[in-house]
């Protein structure tokens, strides 16, 4: 998967980031619970603990709300993100973003829940990540060798950052995953097999986000 952009302004700070979730549907006991106000998902662990951590530091995560179109069903995608972009208060854990499908009539039909980054457990199932701006490439690999960066050495919290653009710089960010998990972990293996994940992007220039119509990827069975 390759996403490119062209500069068509001076930019001097853009920023380019992956948020990556998986399907865990399976762990939500409100599945088909209505939800009229977005509030009340914040009440349910674990993302009740995160928000009182948060309240001790007088912060809010992020909360996202689009429009997605799902096998022909427009469902509201809310997320509520605690990771890296919320002020980084939270140093570590596994799982940072939540995202609730609700449909129509704001039941909850879907959960997914994962991290800022370029791909759900980056370092087992990356194969490639490949970052260019014009000529400058920088590469990143699952197997390391002489001269080469890992994918454990990719950017933190799947945050691509730019400096001092001019109109017509090009930028290209590439992600290649493995093409087999036998090397992964039983954990990763399980969670990878016949499941959905969904890629997001976002881009912002200068402090702002840019609308560029990048919709949310939906990715099946790496397994």
């Amino acid at each position: 998967m390759t996403m490119s952009l062209v500069c068509q302004q001076p930019i001097g700070l853009l920023d380019i980031r992956f948020i990556s979730t998986i399907n865990s549907s399976h762990s939500m006991d409100q599945l088909g619970v209505r939800f009229d106000d977005p509030a009340d998902l914040l009440r349910m662990p674990p993302l009740s603990n995160l928000s009182e951590l948060f309240s001790q530091y007088e912060a809010t995560p992020r909360i996202l709300n689009q429009t997605i179109d799902l096998a022909g069903r427009e469902l509201t995608l809310l997320t509520f993100d605690f990771d890296a972009s919320s002020g980084g208060i939270v140093q570590s854990g596994a799982y940072l973003v939540y995202d609730f499908f609700l449909n129509s009539t704001r039941h909850l039909v879907g959960f997914y829940k994962g991290m800022e980054d370029f791909f759900y457990r980056a370092e087992e199932t990356l194969e490639f990540i490949g970052i260019e701006c014009n000529q400058n490439i920088t590469e990143y690999f699952s197997e390391a060798g002489s001269g080469r960066r890992t994918i454990r050495e990719r950017p933190e919290g799947g945050l691509v950052r730019f400096r001092d653009l001019s109109p017509g710089d090009v930028i290209s960010i590439t992600l290649r995953w493995r093409p087999n998990i036998k090397a992964s972990t039983a954990e990763t293996k399980n969670a990878l097999l016949g499941d959905r994940f969904l890629l997001r992007i976002e881009v912002m220039a200068d402090g702002e986000v840019l609308d560029l119509g990048l919709q949310p990827t939906f990715i099946r069975n790496l397994g």
